[in-house]
């Protein structure tokens, strides 16, 4: 049932007492967002375990458990103080004494307090103390939106959220185009300028061993700023002004010792954010500890319990736990317990599968033995593996839940369920031998012939008259997939007793169609063997008029191989065999060009032609850049920006052959690759416009 959102139905309440004159009563935050032109921010797929200015409140914690046994306040001071106006004891000890603290004249004060704690980052030279103590402690919003997710960067000293970062910094790897723009191209410009390290996310700091690995970052303001400084001097030395030069190398020299001082200060100070956000993660980990042991001690399994670390976590700081207890840990039991179902859940089921995986290994590897301890010309007389799978009694072991053992009388099972399988595919392919067969002079064995043509009795022609699948069985291979759907599951089966009516049958419509075909290649009948078909590049037309396979005719019909060809026509009796046609060498080309493209888009790969390999993403985002970086106002595919094609297997697409109009002509301006392509002419022509 669909319920109606709260926030909108107080929002109409406004507008209905205060009328229209009320703006944006009726929007959302996200519209409000939208008309002012601020992107809508985008929801968290995670959860952060840590929220806030979490160093403020790990070094606040910390002062006030040391204070507990330091202060002792006396009882005549505390009842002084509690029969003072509750409104004047919140007054005159929150804001007026914050707004004494962070005022210029608390300079002093505060320069004491860091001396006292040596560990904190002292100020730097260029900031007051207050400012300081703001960037270090103060609530960890965006300076841009006020998202309460942004730790400090102490290279800018700034907050910035996730959200906001693209907007307001860059980086280095595409740093050398904003120089390009700017008209400073000396290398001496990059020392001017303030780079930061890479981060995760806005709330986390990296590790001081990868920092020089990550990616750096500017800041776009002080691009502009430092630009716009830069080409001022070189404005004044240009035109010979006195003492340019000299300012322009002091201004140099100043501004690259501040960016290298702004540098190790920020390193320092990531260490330092890094080592609380380090300490309060131990805390946490020790106290879901705790957890875990309690719960363990209900009963509960290890492996479950290590998978639900981050989820305890979570649910504790959600919660505000600090410390364990009884009362916390039975306030939490059923939450946990609520997840911990779902984690048993796919445990059971991986081990289940895994258990599954290492019964059929022994399977496979006995079925292999005795298999090879057969002669090796009844070898293609066994059953496929999946049908000793599911021999009844080797079934119910491979699914048991129960811990047994691959018995001897599972092993009797397999061996009497191959000899009669054997014995019944022997029979069953003498009879077909004795029964109606091509008057031909063979050179190889007549079943793996391309001309010898089954029918399945369970998936005869007629019920996959409207399917995709192949009912035709061409050669032996085909009819040693099928065999096992005439064979029943359990090794107790006698072939006396097997239902007559499941036999193999020759298909002679489709035993013809394949002679028709052979003979139009040029092979020979007596010696073309089915294996053979797959390695041909040969494609079949069907062009009956009116075939129900066929019903969208502005789709074109389908390019067929030898084998789907014949599939096609057991499917349809009445056309003749004239009605399938091969297609020209050209168009043959064309059609295997089309069915080797890759079945699976991948968008990302669109990368730009004038710069690296590294400047790659989607294909609009890939244009915007040629347009904006090169200055290319109409990017032309394969020359300013092409697709990088994703090396998987080979993977065959059936390609539908448009008629009407066809296609006659080819691109000379494609690479090689492309070029065996057919167009029509208004495909080409509209093709071309972008050559």
């Amino acid at each position: 049932m669909k319920t109606s959102n709260p926030n909108r139905s107080s929002n109409a309440a406004l507008a209905h007492s205060y009328g229209p004159s009320l703006p944006y009563c009726l929007l959302e935050a996200t519209e409000i967002r939208q008309i002012h032109g601020f992107r809508t921010r985008p929801t968290k797929k995670y959860e952060l375990l840590i929220r806030g200015n979490y160093v403020a409140g790990y070094i606040s914690c910390k002062i006030r458990k040391e204070a507990r046994g330091i202060i002792k306040v006396p009882f005549c001071a505390l009842r002084n103080v509690v029969d003072l106006p509750t409104e004047l004891v919140f007054e005159r000890s929150s804001k007026d004494l914050r707004n004494v603290l962070i005022s210029r004249e608390s300079t002093t004060l505060w320069r004491q307090v860091f001396q006292q704690h040596p560990e904190i980052p002292p100020c730097p030279p260029f900031t007051s103390f207050p400012n300081w103590v703001s960037i270090l402690f103060g609530p960890a919003t965006c300076d841009k939106c006020g998202h309460p997710e942004a730790m400090v960067d102490f290279v800018f000293l700034d907050r910035l959220c996730d959200f906001c970062v693209p907007d307001h910094r860059i980086y280095e790897n595409y740093s050398y185009y904003i120089f390009k723009v700017k008209g400073i191209d000396e290398p001496g410009f990059r020392s001017l300028i303030r780079k930061t390290f890479h981060r995760v996310d806005a709330m986390h700091y990296s590790e001081s061993e990868g920092e020089y690995f990550r990616p750096r970052v500017y800041s776009l303001e002080e691009i502009n700023e430092k630009a716009k400084i830069c080409s001022a001097f070189l404005l004044a030395i240009a035109a010979n002004k006195p003492n340019a030069e000299q300012n322009y190398a002091e201004f140099k020299g100043e501004t690259a010792k501040f960016v290298l001082d702004s540098m190790r200060r920020a390193v320092k100070c990531n260490m330092w954010s890094l080592e609380i956000y380090s300490n309060i993660k131990r805390e946490y980990d020790d106290l879901v500890g705790q957890w875990k042991r309690q719960l363990r001690n209900l009963g509960h399994h290890p492996g479950d319990l290590n998978r639900l670390h981050r989820d305890i976590h979570a649910l504790l700081q959600r919660h505000g736990v600090r410390k364990f207890c009884k009362t916390a840990f039975k306030r939490s039991l059923p939450a946990i317990r609520k997840i911990l179902m779902h984690v048993t859940g796919r445990r059971l089921a991986q081990e289940r599968l895994m258990r599954k995986e290492d019964r059929q290994t022994d399977v496979s590897t006995f079925y292999q033995a005795h298999r090879n301890s057969a002669e090796r010309l009844s070898w293609s007389y066994h059953p496929p593996i999946d049908c000793i799978y599911e021999i009844g009694a080797v079934s119910i072991w491979i699914h048991s839940e129960l811990e047994l053992q691959f018995s001897d009388d599972i092993k009797e099972h397999i061996r009497v369920y191959v000899d009669k399988y054997r014995e019944h595919k022997k029979t069953h392919v003498s009879q077909i031998m004795r029964g109606r067969y091509p008057s031909l002079d063979f050179e190889e064995d007549p079943l793996r012939l391309a001309a010898t043509v089954f029918e399945c009795p369970l998936h005869s022609v007629n019920e996959n008259r409207r399917l995709t699948t192949n009912p035709a069985l061409v050669g032996w291979d085909d009819f040693d997939l099928h065999f096992h759907c005439i064979v029943p599951k359990h090794s107790d089966f006698l072939v006396e007793f097997v239902d007559p009516g499941l036999a193999f049958t020759y298909n002679l419509a489709g035993s013809n169609t394949m002679k028709h075909l052979l003979g139009i290649v040029g092979l020979d009948l007596s010696s073309t063997l089915a294996e053979d078909l797959d390695g041909l590049r040969v494609r079949v037309l069907c062009i009956f008029p009116g075939c129900q396979e066929f019903p969208h005719s502005g789709k074109g019909r389908l390019a067929m191989t030898l084998r789907e060809c014949v599939s096609h026509a057991t499917r349809n009796l009445d056309h003749p065999l004239e009605s399938f046609v091969l297609l020209s060498d050209e168009a043959t080309d064309s059609v295997i060009l089309h069915e080797g493209y890759p079945p699976i888009s991948y968008p990302f790969l669109w990368h730009c032609g004038h710069c690296s390999a590294q400047a790659r993403g989607l294909r609009s985002s890939v244009i915007s850049h040629v347009k904006i970086i090169h200055s290319i106002v109409h990017p032309i595919e394969d020359k300013d920006y092409s697709y990088i094609r994703w090396k998987n297997d080979y993977i065959r697409k059936r390609h539908w052959l448009q008629l009407d109009p066809p296609g006659n002509y080819r691109c000379n301006q494609c690479h090689d690759a492309r070029k065996p392509r057919l167009w029509t002419y208004k495909q080409v022509v509209s093709h071309l416009r972008d050559k």
